[in-house]
């Protein structure tokens, strides 16, 4: 069995998780800059990582936690 890892993602319900709009830009901000690649990520990031694994280029991948997180989680 393969699992995406997500980290920060720009979505509408992450903009929404009871904090007021300040608050909300002010983490994302924070995010993004402690995240290597400097940015958080979008939706479309997470889903090129699920159609990856969902086609047949990762027919002999198995048994993987695909980490899609900018470089986050290896800091």
């Amino acid at each position: 069995m393969n699992a995406l890892g997500p980290g920060h993602i720009n979505t509408a319900i992450g903009k929404t998780a009871g904090l007021s709009q300040e608050e909300n830009d002010a983490y994302f901000e924070r995010t993004a800059l402690d995240t290597p690649l400097g940015r958080n990520g979008e939706a479309d990031d997470i889903a090129a990582a699920a159609l990856y694994l969902a086609s047949d280029e990762s027919a002999f991948v198995t048994g993987i936690e695909l980490l899609v997180d900018g470089g986050y989680a290896q800091m």
